[in-house]
């Protein structure tokens, strides 16, 4: 089973080894965000991402979906 948590990127902080990213909930009645809250969705996710392709991907203002899923057991 997963999650999918529909979130907005609230800021992109440069700094000199990469940037910190904020994302924060998005507060609307859709389906995604139907499968982890059943009333108003509140949650926010920073990152600290080091490298530089990875941090173009995100912009103030932005959507995204965040996908949470078990890790399989490494053994």
């Amino acid at each position: 089973m997963s999650v999918v948590a529909k979130m907005k990127c609230k800021q992109v902080s440069l700094h000199e080894f990469g940037a910190n990213v904020l994302l924060e909930a998005v507060v609307d009645d859709s389906p995604e965000n139907k499968t982890w809250s059943q009333h108003t969705p509140s949650g926010r996710l920073e990152l600290q991402i080091t490298n530089p392709a990875a941090t173009s991907h995100f912009a103030p203002g932005e959507v995204y979906f965040v996908t949470i899923a078990k890790a399989a057991e490494v053994g």
